[in-house]
């Protein structure tokens, strides 16, 4: 039995629930992502830089889901190929917020798997819109050109290049 469209979640893989669907997601993406990526791109580069640079390689790591049947990202680019622009475009902004949420919290993984749990649960229950997520990709950059104003030393800082891991007690 289908739910009415207004209802229905549009996160979905092959069956997989929603809930579940988006939970592995949140926690596999940010253990690799984060758990990996985001500090080894960081020991050579600003966290501005390393946002921009990990954004980019976020949006791309999306890119296979465009051609899996029935998944959301499929869903949007069958619906309207601007939307799956916008989803890529989305990422850039979302992905400063991951950076500050992370280093704005001792580099915790948790944090990070919370926060995209929290965005992708949010806009599936207020049911947001594809129309909406543009609007929202608006929003997105003006709170992400906010948070870099506001940390100018956490974005442009160099300090912890070379310097990310903990020095060992002896």
């Amino acid at each position: 039995m289908r739910l009415n469209s207004h209802v229905d979640f549009s996160f979905t893989i092959g069956g997989i629930p929603t809930l579940l669907t988006i939970t592995l997601a949140a926690f596999l993406e940010e253990l690799g992502w984060r758990g990996y990526a985001e500090d080894s791109i960081a020991s050579y580069f600003s966290w501005w830089k390393e946002s921009l640079i990990f954004g980019s390689l976020w949006a791309v790591w999306h890119l296979p889901l465009f051609f899996v049947v029935g998944s959301y990202q499929y869903n949007i680019l069958h619906d309207n190929p601007l939307y799956m622009v916008n989803f890529f475009v989305s990422i850039l902004p979302l992905d400063i917020l991951f950076a500050w949420v992370y280093v704005k919290n001792d580099r915790s993984i948790f944090a990070c798997m919370f926060f995209h749990f929290f965005v992708n649960f949010l806009q599936e229950k207020i049911a947001i819109t594809q129309t909406t997520k543009c609007v929202e990709t608006v929003l997105l950059y003006i709170a992400a050109g906010v948070i870099v104003a506001l940390n100018k030393d956490l974005f442009f800082e160099t300090r912890h290049i070379g310097n990310l891991l903990p020095e060992e007690k002896k």
